[in-house]
């Protein structure tokens, strides 16, 4: 019987914004992936773009329009 010891990484902690500034970026040879990268920068992206709001407005969805138009209360916008 064997077992197998699973050791497992320590937790690095996040990158403070002054170890970003010191940072020495070196370019990246074609056709190698580097995931932590791709990870940094979706991760920027999520925090840089603002979420979407999109307020929602009965009159935009055709069924709501319609069931409108059977109970008799048709507005005047798309008739």
């Amino acid at each position: 019987m064997s077992a197998v010891v699973r050791r497992r990484r320590k937790q690095q902690p996040t990158p403070t914004t002054q170890d970003l500034f010191r940072m020495r970026l070196s370019p990246i040879q074609w056709g190698k992936r580097d995931p932590a990268l791709g990870r940094g920068v979706c991760h920027h992206i999520l925090e840089a773009t603002p979420p979407r709001v999109i307020a929602f407005n009965p009159l935009n969805d055709a069924s709501v329009r319609r069931e409108l138009r059977m109970l008799g209360a048709a507005s005047d916008w798309n008739v």
